[in-house]
């Protein structure tokens, strides 16, 4: 399906939605990296016997997210 607007009621719709649609990619990349930073500071700091409930505290993350971070 395939729809296009030209301008309505002042707004620029094509532009708008292609915006949109890039703010979207960029947020998932973000997440991803956020994602793959968490788990790269849990795993570092386990093994300098930093407690898991304390890494969750960090991350602001539950106990167990940072339990899932530090064991994957």
């Amino acid at each position: 399906m395939n729809i296009s607007f030209d301008d309505v009621a002042g707004i620029q719709v094509a532009e708008k939605v292609a915006e949109i649609q890039r703010n979207k990619k960029l947020a998932a990349r973000l997440e991803a990296d956020v994602a793959r930073e968490a788990a790269e500071l849990a795993k570092g700091l386990a093994p300098a016997e930093v407690p898991v409930r304390d890494i969750g505290e960090l991350l602001g993350v539950s106990f167990q997210r940072a339990h899932q971070l530090v064991s994957t």
